[in-house]
């Protein structure tokens, strides 16, 4: 953090690592360290991450959103998810259908 951001981050955080941070980043993998730097590299911010959002970076998480929940969104449109009301053009089509079947179930039925 000190190569990318200098004074501000020793200012604020020292020279060496302090617990807080080691603590908070020893559940993570090399590899989502890795993502987290590269946000940070990405994102341009002019000033250091907090604990907090830098571990939301190392997990994917953006604005409280995760990557995985970005991907669902676009895979099921939530829209589609809330029930709405059928119309009636809808409720006679699927009664007619329905009576069709139980016409032809029964027909079968007696042979």
């Amino acid at each position: 953090m000190t190569e990318s951001y200098g004074t501000l981050w020793t200012n604020a955080q020292g020279d060496m690592p302090n617990d807080t941070w080691t603590i908070g980043l020893a559940t993570l993998k090399p590899t989502q360290i890795a993502h987290g730097l590269e946000h940070m590299r990405d994102s341009a911010k002019p000033f250091p991450p907090t604990l907090p959002e830098f571990i939301g970076w190392c997990r994917g998480v953006q604005d409280g959103v995760t990557a995985l929940d970005k991907q669902a969104q676009r895979i099921v449109d939530p829209a589609s998810l809330i029930p709405r009301k059928h119309t009636a053009e809808e409720k006679d089509s699927g009664n007619s259908w329905i009576n069709a079947m139980q016409v032809s179930l029964h027909r079968e039925s007696k042979q």
